[in-house]
């Protein structure tokens, strides 16, 4: 019952609009958040008293103790040894439940909770302009990867913001690369406006070879571009801003209309990119994402684990209400920094240096032979793309 009631007071304050800041009932919802954490998780109970933190101590959101979404403490050990690492863990307030937390089975609720988060953030920052439109997906579809939240979270944007004709371009048989080009190519001869969102390793593969091939299309004005994932060392190489250049040279979309989202598997709340909207609303905004009314977010040091300066660059700490059935306050390995009144992510956690730096290794997360294998599958698909965009262009 009481998890119900926090889950319909969340609710509340949620569907009061992302112009809703309410700094002491955000402190309340989360304390409550942490309480129910705190009873109903062995583990994350146990590492807060050994802290000294409990729901009699703990007064203010930013003092509530951080779940992580990365093997925090293997990576001390492993730097540090057992003895300092158990020291530092202590210090820097963060739990990792990698070890004994089991497979996530979210609940009616809280899937209630992730769809009203996503789709009011997505209303402002990706659709502010139109009520549907033409969304092709560059991720597998639902069924195929059930564990994959940017899949699901896109089937509710396909049903909430979704035109005729949207769909997963990845299926059982693969990358349907034709039916990808000839969606373009109708696009310019229709001059409706089309989406693209997906995943940024498979959009930077396909822009790749188009360049190479010198394939370039002219979508509509009003076309948009949505990507996550690529700028953080997992799959692509190039700066965001070079990304942001290579969708105006293949696709012809503005880089106001190229949106980035910090988009993960430990977080209800997608985040972002201001810069749409802003664009949309004729005002002159700088790319950042701006966290949402039910989230706050926070750059800590990767040593200390203690906030840093505004336009320092350290590890993001997430808040957020929405995500209770996960961890409403999780440490990423993704590095960023504050901006005015937002934040901006440049990419992961180097987790073999000592001193918290920047990994600047494209990896995908099945390790380097992986990283191998699914390079050369993707270069030899897109390999015939001249040949396609040719034939789709007569």
């Amino acid at each position: 019952m009481a998890m119900a009631t926090l889950d319909a007071d969340i609710s509340t304050y949620i569907a009061a609009g992302l112009d809703f800041y309410d700094d002491e009932l955000f402190n309340k919802l989360m304390l409550r958040c942490f309480a129910e954490q705190f009873a109903s998780c062995v583990p994350y109970r146990q590492y807060c008293r050994k802290i000294g933190a409990s729901p009699e101590t703990v007064t203010e959101w930013h003092e509530i103790p951080a779940v992580s979404s990365y093997r925090h403490r293997e990576r001390l050990d492993r730097l540090y040894g057992a003895v300092k690492a158990e020291k530092l863990q202590r210090e820097s307030w963060i739990v990792d439940l990698s070890h004994s937390r089991g497979p996530f089975f979210p609940d009616e609720r809280l899937v209630g909770l992730m769809s009203q988060v996503q789709l009011t953030a997505a209303r402002r920052y990706l659709f502010p302009d139109i009520a549907r439109m033409k969304m092709l997906f560059f991720v597998p579809q639902p069924r195929m990867a059930p564990g994959m939240v940017m899949a699901s979270g896109l089937e509710r944007f396909r049903r909430e913001f979704g035109a005729s004709g949207s769909r997963f371009l990845i299926s059982f048989t693969g990358l349907d690369l034709k039916g990808f080009v000839a969606d373009l190519r109708e696009a310019e001869r229709s001059g409706e406006p089309l989406a693209i969102l997906g995943a940024t390793h498979g959009l930077d593969y396909f822009m790749d070879a188009c360049l190479k091939a010198g394939v370039g299309f002219r979508l509509p004005a009003g076309s948009r571009i949505m990507d996550s994932g690529g700028f953080m060392g997992r799959y692509v190489a190039a700066p965001p801003e070079q990304v942001f250049l290579n969708c105006e040279r293949v696709f012809g979309v503005s880089r106001n209309y190229c949106v980035n989202a910090l988009w993960i598997c430990e977080s209800s709340t997608v985040y972002f990119d201001a810069l749409l909207a802003d664009t949309v609303a004729g005002e002159a905004g700088e790319r950042r994402k701006i966290p949402p009314p039910w989230t706050r977010v926070l750059i800590v040091d990767p040593l200390t684990f203690r906030r840093v300066k505004p336009g320092e660059t350290g590890l993001i700490r997430l808040f957020d209400l929405s995500n209770r059935g996960m961890a409403a306050v999780v440490q990423t390995d993704k590095m960023g920094y504050e901006t005015g009144d937002g934040f901006e992510i440049i990419g992961k956690l180097d987790r073999s240096d000592p001193q918290g730096g920047l990994d600047l290794q494209p990896s995908h997360p099945g390790g380097k032979l992986i990283s191998r294998l699914m390079e050369s599958a993707m270069r030899r698909k897109m390999a015939g793309i001249g040949k396609i965009a040719g034939l789709s262009a007569c």
